[in-house]
C-alpha cells in the first residue's frame, strides 16, 4: 500500500461521540478503491432490492427489545466500499456474520469471481420472536415473517453462496476449521463486545496473510480498537467500516 493511498485526519468530527474522539483521529482512511468505476447495474439493484425491502416492512408495525421493527440494511455508501473491497481483492472465500435481510449480502455475491465464495452466518429473528434468543442491544432489525435470512438474494447469485443458521458463537468454530484459510472476513451480527472480540480472535488464526478482517458499525463499542491495539495492527476505515490487514 502505497503512502499516497492513505491519508489520515477524522470524517466528520462533529458527529463523533467524544469519548470516542481520540481513538478515531487514529484511523487511516484507506482510498485504493475509492476511484473504481461505479457499476450503474450495481447501484440499479441496490435500489430494486432496497425497495422490494421497504415495500415488505410497510405493512409491518411492531416493535422488539423497545425498538420499532427495521430493516437493518447497509447504506448505499457501505454497499459500494463493500463491493470496492471485493473487486480490488478478488478473494477465494469471504466469511460474513449477520445477514438479516441480506443488502450486504448482495452487495459481496455481485463483486466476486466466478470461483470466489461466500459464506454467511446467521441467526435470523423474526416479529414476535421470543426476545430472550437475541442480544438486547440488537435494536429492532428483523426479516418479515414469511421470508429467511438474505432473501432479496436472487436465485442467479446463490450458487456461489452458503448460508449456515445459528448463533455464530457456536457455528463459526466449525465453519473456520472447515475451510481452515479465508481471504476475508466480515463482522456483522451481534455488536456486543464479547461477541466480537470472540470472532474476530477466531477469525484472525484463519485469515491469510494480506487478508482483511472488516468491521461493519465498528464504532459499536471498543472491541474492534482494542483488538487492533493488541495486534499493533493499523486500522482503516472506509465510511462505516473499519478494517485491518493481516
Amino acid at each position: 500500500m502505497n503512502k499516497t493511498d492513505i491519508i489520515t485526519g477524522l470524517k466528520n468530527p462533529c458527529k463523533v461521540p467524544k469519548y470516542l474522539y481520540h481513538r478515531m483521529k487514529e484511523f487511516k482512511y484507506y482510498f485504493d478503491f475509492q476511484n473504481l468505476e461505479v457499476d450503474e447495474q450495481v447501484l440499479s439493484n441496490y435500489k430494486q432490492a432496497r425497495e422490494k425491502i421497504e415495500l415488505e416492512f410497510q405493512s409491518l408495525s411492531g416493535q422488539t427489545r423497545g425498538e420499532n421493527y427495521s430493516p437493518g440494511v447497509v447504506s448505499r455508501e457501505d454497499a459500494e466500499n463493500l463491493k470496492g473491497l471485493i473487486q480490488e481483492q478478488e478473494p477465494d472465500i469471504v466469511v460474513e456474520t449477520g445477514v438479516c435481510n441480506g443488502m450486504s449480502t448482495l452487495a459481496i455475491l455481485e463483486s466476486l469471481d466466478a470461483s470466489g465464495k461466500l459464506c454467511s452466518i446467521d441467526l435470523p429473528e423474526k416479529p414476535n420472536s421470543s426476545e430472550d434468543e437475541f442480544w438486547s442491544g440488537k435494536g429492532g432489525s428483523v426479516i418479515p415473517p414469511n421470508k429467511s435470512p438474505g432473501w432479496i438474494i436472487p436465485e442467479d447469485l446463490r450458487e456461489n453462496w452458503e448460508l449456515i443458521l445459528g448463533n455464530s458463537m457456536y457455528e463459526l468454530p466449525d465453519l473456520l476449521e472447515d475451510l481452515e484459510k479465508i481471504d476475508i472476513f466480515i463482522h456483522d451480527s451481534e455488536h456486543s463486545y464479547e461477541m466480537m472480540m470472540f470472532e474476530f480472535c477466531l477469525a484472525w488464526k484463519h485469515l491469510k496473510k494480506g487478508g482483511y478482517l472488516v468491521c461493519d458499525d465498528h464504532n459499536w463499542n471498543n472491541a474492534f480498537h482494542d483488538f487492533a491495539e493488541e495486534k499493533e495492527l493499523a486500522k482503516y476505515r472506509i465510511g462505516n467500516l473499519g478494517l485491518v490487514q493481516k
